[in-house]
């Protein structure tokens, strides 16, 4: 890929292949729905193609600069769908499904699951974002900070808090 790294439609083949797991992962973890994040993952990659022109890599990687298209992306397509259930439990069993576990372990982990899923739908989307992208994207702060547009110091904070926040509700 060039200086621009999506200067042909090659390069954004190049960048889906990289990163769409990751960018499905987090948009999947937001919206928790399948048919949902894979609507939203692929738009994150069309408005990708048609914005490329603004990208900068001397300010942001490419990654960080998806992961800021698939935040907006969320968030529209949360303001478009207000009021609508999104939300689909049997999805979520079987992303955390694991074979080799006994019934009871696996019963007893997917009732975790669920309860931290609808204690993290609890908290404002900010905090829902930074939690996701901290723990399920395993993103780092300075990368948080950029995608997010946040100060470096200010995104530590939003995560200690939102942490303890999630932490309360689910004690």
């Amino acid at each position: 890929m060039g200086p621009n790294y999506l200067e042909n439609p090659r390069d954004l083949e190049k960048a889906f292949l990289k990163w769409n797991k990751f960018i499905y992962n987090y948009v999947y973890l937001r919206l928790q729905s399948r048919e949902a994040a894979e609507d939203v993952s692929q738009e994150v990659f069309f408005s990708a193609w048609r914005s490329r022109e603004t990208f900068n890599p001397k300010k942001s990687s490419l990654k960080n600069w998806l992961f800021v298209i698939a935040t907006n992306q969320i968030r529209n397509y949360l303001r478009a769908t207000i009021g609508k259930n999104t939300v689909d439990l049997e999805e979520i069993k079987e992303m955390v499904k694991d074979e080799k576990e006994n019934i009871s372990m696996e019963a007893e982990r997917n009732n975790m699951i669920e309860l931290v899923f609808e204690k993290l739908k609890k908290l404002n989307e900010r905090d829902q974002e930074i939690l996701i992208l901290r723990y399920q994207q395993d993103l780092s702060m300075k990368e948080i900070s950029a995608i997010l547009d946040m100060e470096y110091s200010a995104a530590k904070v939003a995560i200690h808090r939102a942490t303890k926040k999630l932490a309360a509700l689910c004690a």
